[in-house]
C-alpha cells in the first residue's frame, strides 16, 4: 500500500511537467498500461525531450521552467562537450526505462544496457545492504516501483543531418555473422591453434580462491593447462590485502561472473543481479558511438586514459561474446 501511494504521488508530481512540456512518442510506450491488471497503478509516459543548443544550454520545449521554480542548469553541458558530440555526428541519446530494464541508445544504436526480472531487481537492494547499508532500506523500497514504471528521456544535440530514429533494430543475422568473423580474426591474431577454440568457447567453471593477503589459487583447470600458463600472465589477479579486508567487512564471500552470447551476469554471495546486455551489438556500438562518437567523454566525463582502456576491451569483445565463462572469486570469511 505504501509503494502504491508513493507511485501515485510521483504521478501527480510529474503531471504538470507533462502537460506543459514537449513530449515525443516513445518506443514500447503503452505496453505496460495495456498489460497491467485493471486495479494496478502504473506510470506509462511518453519520452521527455531535452534540447541542447550549441552553447550546451538545456531546455525542455514548452516548459516554463522559471514559473515552476525548476533550474535545468545542472543538465547543461559545456560548448566543448557539444562540439565533441556534433563532431561525432551524435544527434540524440535516448534512455528508455521499462519494467524489463533500462536501455541506452545513441543515434538509435543500443549501448550496453541492463535487463532485469522482479527477482534480480529486488536483489539489488540485498546487495546494497552489504556494500551501502545506509541507503539500502530506501533503495529497497523504491526498486519495486520500477516494475510499474515505463518512461524515457531523449537528449537532442545540434548535429544536423538526416534525422535518425530513436531505436535502430540490428540485423541479427548479419550481426552474428560479423561477430563470428571477428572471433576467428581475434583467435588468429592471438596465434591460438584451432584446438583451443572449443575450450575458449566452453571453458570449465573456474574459481579464483583468495587468501587474506590477496594471494590466490586458480582452480578448475587441468593440471597440465595450469602448468602451461606463465606466472606473470596471472599476476594482475592478485589483490591488495586491504581490498580483501574491504570485501570481508562487507560480508562478501563470493563474486560470480558468467558470460553468454546475450550478456554478463554478476552474482554476489549467490544473489544474481541484473544482466548487462551485449547481444544487439552493444559493445561494438560502445566503441563506434560511445568512444569514437564522443558520448562517453561529453556526457559521462570519461577521460582519455579510460577511453583507451574501453577501446582495448572492445578488441577482446569477440572472445567475450563467444565464450561462456563461469568465474567465481572466492574470499575467505572474516
Amino acid at each position: 500500500m505504501r509503494n502504491r501511494r508513493l507511485a501515485l504521488v510521483l504521478s501527480f508530481l510529474l503531471l504538470p511537467a507533462l502537460l506543459l512540456s514537449g513530449c515525443v512518442a516513445r518506443p514500447l510506450q503503452g505496453e505496460l498500461a495495456q498489460s497491467a491488471a485493471g486495479d494496478a497503478l502504473v506510470i506509462d509516459l511518453p519520452a521527455i525531450t531535452i534540447e541542447y543548443n550549441e552553447e550546451g544550454q538545456a531546455n525542455v520545449e514548452g516548459l516554463d521552467l522559471s514559473a515552476l521554480g525548476i533550474d535545468l542548469a545542472a543538465l547543461n553541458r559545456s560548448p566543448e562537450d557539444i562540439q565533441t558530440l556534433t563532431a561525432g555526428g551524435i544527434q540524440h541519446v535516448f534512455v528508455n526505462l521499462t519494467p524489463a530494464g533500462i536501455s541506452l541508445y545513441a543515434n538509435g544504436k543500443q549501448l550496453p544496457s541492463l535487463e532485469w526480472t522482479p527477482e534480480t531487481l529486488g536483489s539489488v537492494g540485498t546487495v546494497l545492504g552489504l556494500v551501502a547499508p545506509d541507503n539500502a532500506e530506501t533503495v529497497g523500497k523504491l526498486l519495486p516501483l520500477a516494475s510499474n514504471v515505463s518512461l524515457g528521456i531523449v537528449m537532442r544535440f545540434p548535429a544536423g543531418g538526416q534525422e535518425l530514429p530513436l531505436i535502430v533494430e540490428p540485423n541479427r543475422a548479419a550481426l552474428q555473422a560479423a561477430q563470428q568473423q571477428a572471433f576467428q580474426a581475434a583467435i588468429a591474431e592471438l596465434g591460438l591453434p584451432p584446438l583451443v577454440v572449443p575450450i575458449i568457447q566452453n571453458p570449465p567453471p573456474l574459481t579464483i580462491q583468495y587468501a587474506d593477503d590477496g594471494s590466490f589459487q586458480l582452480l578448475g583447470l587441468a593440471p597440465f593447462i595450469t602448468a602451461a600458463i606463465p606466472a606473470d600472465a596471472l599476476a594482475g589477479l592478485k589483490l591488495p590485502a586491504d581490498q580483501i579486508d574491504t570485501l570481508q567487512e562487507a560480508g562478501i564471500e563470493s563474486i560470480n561472473l558468467k558470460t553468454a552470447p546475450d550478456g554478463l551476469t554478476v552474482a554476489i554471495n549467490g544473489t544474481a543481479l541484473p544482466t548487462l546486455t551485449w547481444d544487439s551489438g552493444e559493445i561494438e556500438n560502445l566503441i563506434s558511438v560511445g568512444v569514437d562518437g564522443g558520448v562517453l567523454k561529453a556526457l559521462a566525463g570519461v577521460d582519455d586514459e579510460l577511453l583507451g582502456t574501453i577501446k582495448g576491451v572492445g578488441d577482446f569483445a569477440p572472445i567475450l561474446q563467444a565464450a561462456r565463462l563461469d568465474i567465481t572469486l572466492s574470499v575467505p570469511a572474516q
